[in-house]
């Protein structure tokens, strides 16, 4: 009821901050720091692997000429699709 609101208050607060414990969120300071320190090294790693990734694709392409162009190898060749020619009749 009424009288378990201020507790229900006290212990959210206590998540919180416990000041007794000092603990933020229910982790203490050197679990946070672990937390950190995992995702420094994690994404680190991820941009590593990018990098490492976009050069090796770098490596291939030679910046002289375009791998891929707009022109046709052959640009005689035309490929053509058929048209249907419709009649239409009127009789009035």
């Amino acid at each position: 009821g009424v009288q378990d609101k201020p507790a229900e208050a006290e212990s959210f607060c206590s998540f919180i901050y416990n000041p007794r414990t000092g603990a933020v969120l229910g982790r203490t300071r050197t679990s946070w720091g672990h937390i950190l320190l995992f995702y420094l090294v994690f994404y680190a790693s991820l941009s590593l692997m990018f990098c490492f990734t976009l050069g090796a694709v770098l490596l291939t392409l030679d910046p002289d000429t375009p791998k891929y162009t707009d022109r046709l190898q052959n640009p005689g060749l035309i490929i053509a699709t058929l048209s249907f020619r419709t009649h239409v009749k009127v009789c009035l």
